[in-house]
């Protein structure tokens, strides 16, 4: 979950170097990088937090079946659910934590300094909402092999009907793992295409991002198919199906 964040943050660090800050006013620079403390100061705290309160029952209750613990009745049923919206949840709070900057920080600069070209503004929307897709992306992958390689085959305090209730509950999954295979091989091309149609800087710089992004969706297509690969055949073992 987390080294996704950081290639999200390389890429976008990049991109405001090489494409917003060098066309900012010396104050400017100065408010930028005060709005930046600010938004991580707010940002990553609340999006923590609020992972843990909701991870927190899950695992609770994973730990509990792990001593051989008993635990409430239908409190099992509840946390596989819980447990099964983790890589939504992470969807979320990516997208929380990722796409409003787009809109924060130009707005931002806007209130608080006399002038703010539309060119960078617009770069500005670029540079979070492709960093946050790619951090997305490979969150969701990484979550979706802990839930289900880690957290899911344990949440059972009852064995009887075991199939037909996995195969009701994971119905879902198999759509999902699709999603989570196209989004990681995609939007790197998709955001290389971009930085090169938005990019101009012309520097080495440049041209490394823009080949960065590219090799990553190139890795991003053989990891993340052997993940979801590799899923769906647990999947298909959880419920007793054809694959």
């Amino acid at each position: 979950m987390v080294l996704p964040q950081i290639a999200g943050s390389i890429v976008n660090i990049t991109y405001n170097t090489t494409q917003i800050v060098q066309k900012l006013l010396p104050y400017q620079q100065q408010q930028f990088m005060r709005l930046v403390a600010i938004y991580n100061a707010i940002v990553y705290p609340i999006a923590v937090v609020t992972f843990v309160i909701v991870a927190r029952r899950v695992l609770k209750s994973w730990n509990a079946l792990k001593l051989g613990e008993r635990l409430p009745e239908g409190e099992v049923e509840i946390v596989r659910q819980k447990v099964l919206r983790l890589p939504r949840w992470i969807a979320w709070l990516n997208a929380f934590g990722w796409f409003p900057g787009g809109v924060v920080f130009p707005l931002a600069l806007a209130l608080t300094t006399p002038y703010i070209s539309l060119s960078v503004a617009a770069h500005f929307v670029v540079s979070f909402w492709m960093s946050g897709m790619i951090a997305l992306s490979y969150s969701m992958c990484g979550v979706q092999f802990v839930v289900m390689r880690g957290f899911y085959p344990v949440l059972w305090d009852d064995a009887r009907n075991f199939t037909d209730t996995a195969r009701q509950e994971l119905l879902p999954v198999h759509k999902q793992l699709n999603r989570i295979e196209l989004f990681a091989v995609m939007i790197p091309l998709v955001a290389a295409i971009v930085f090169l149609m938005f990019g101009e800087l012309q520097t080495d710089m440049f041209r490394a991002i823009a080949t960065s992004l590219i090799v990553l969706g190139i890795l991003g297509f053989h990891f993340t198919s052997a993940v979801t690969n590799h899923l769906s055949r647990v999947v298909v073992a959880l419920t007793n199906t054809k694959d």
